[in-house]
């Protein structure tokens, strides 16, 4: 037996534009996890409407939360669902299932005051429902009918009268600043998890956070020294983006487009399915198609990205950072790496990092039965 009878564990869930994540983790210590069960389930191929993408996304949950009851606690230990104890459920939503914003924030007063905990919560507090309101009625796709909950609020930097601090309670001066971090997501989504886990799990101890801030504090931690870079995490669906400028988010973006666009394009030229369409781009990404397909999907591959390179390259403040992290499914990763590559800003050349299971040792572990999966050692790295 490898646990003791009630064994605490953490389950963690995984929500982007293509798949629902779920997975079993032990924690080892204060900033070391154990994955012992993992599986992905995906949930929608092609864009629909909102009320059919939820459909999708609840049937997912439900797959992939009966595969965890059935199949992960047995794998990991041959007792039953009452040898564990779930202490806590952790949340991550990616694009499509969140919005956020970045938006600084002054107050000025004639007389000097003292910053308090009450002037910094009523300014957040206002923060957070201007861009509550703003998200619904800029809801074009129709994601948040139904209500929007908050999920994180932050303060990413300060200043009084002109003096940058990190934080600046209990400070004096005529002049306060605020750099502050909202996200939200859809309140449905919200109670469908809630809903799904509930059925067969018993916890009430949920925590829900948004991908910019994880992968942030996830590179930090790994790359101790880095402070200046550029995110892309590649989704089915779509990207998202995040721009890191002296420690802190500067940027938040969300590209409507993914890898799925090269699938689809193989798909139409090689008239295959998707699967057969992935494989041809598998060969295609290690050198092992044949001259005829590779010069085919080489220009796919060109004509697809070729938005890409428009889109990135015109990100503000883009041109101050050398220094790219790829995330994606293993896959596009050498594609999208040789893409990126090849651009240069200010007689730079853009290095693109290949993140693999190597950067993890000592924080994020997997089974030996587990597959090795980036998207979920980047979501632990950086929630701990």
């Amino acid at each position: 037996m490898l646990f003791k009878a009630k064994q605490p564990l953490v389950l963690v869930c995984d929500f982007n534009s293509g798949n629902v994540g779920v997975a079993l983790v032990a924690r080892r210590g204060v900033s070391e996890y154990t994955v012992l069960y993992h599986r992905r389930i995906k949930y929608t191929s092609k864009r629909q409407s909102k009320k059919k993408i939820q459909e999708n996304l609840k049937e997912a949950i439900g797959f992939a939360m009966d595969d965890i009851v059935h199949q992960g606690f047995k794998s990991t230990n041959p007792g039953t669902l009452r040898s564990y104890e779930i202490e806590k459920v952790l949340c991550v939503f990616s694009a499509p299932w969140y919005r956020a914003q970045i938006k600084k924030v002054s107050v000025e007063k004639e007389e000097v005051f003292t910053v308090t905990r009450k002037i910094i919560d009523d300014e957040m507090e206002k923060v957070e429902k201007a861009f509550e309101l703003e998200s619904g009625k800029s809801d074009k796709e129709n994601f948040f009918i139904g209500g929007i909950h908050a999920v994180e609020r932050e303060i990413f930097g300060a200043s009084v009268n002109g003096y940058e601090m990190k934080f600046p309670l209990m400070k004096r001066g005529k002049n306060l600043e605020l750099i502050t971090f909202v996200s939200v997501v859809p309140h449905s989504v919200r109670e469908i998890i809630r809903a799904e886990v509930g059925k067969r799990i018993h916890t009430n101890n949920f925590s829900f956070y948004t991908l910019p801030p994880i992968l942030t504090k996830s590179l930090k931690a790994i790359f101790e020294n880095e402070n200046n870079f550029l995110v892309l995490r590649i989704g089915l669906l779509n990207t998202d983006v995040v721009l890191v400028g002296n420690g802190v988010i500067s940027r938040i973006e969300v590209l409507p487009f993914g890898y799925d666009g090269l699938i689809q394009e193989v798909k139409k030229q090689f008239d295959v399915e998707s699967d057969m369409a992935v494989t041809l781009l598998r060969l295609f990404s290690e050198k092992g198609a044949d001259s005829l397909t590779e010069k085919t999907i080489s220009n796919i591959v060109g004509e697809e990205l070729n938005r890409w390179r428009q889109k990135i390259s015109s990100l503000e403040n883009f041109s101050s950072t050398d220094r790219v992290f790829l995330i994606t499914d293993e896959t596009f990763s050498s594609v999208y790496k040789d893409v990126f590559t090849a651009e240069i800003h200010n007689e730079k050349k853009i290095h693109i990092f290949k993140l693999d299971m190597e950067i993890f040792k000592g924080r994020i572990s997997f089974a030996n039965h587990v597959t090795f999966d980036s998207d979920l050692a980047f979501l632990l790295a950086g929630i701990t």
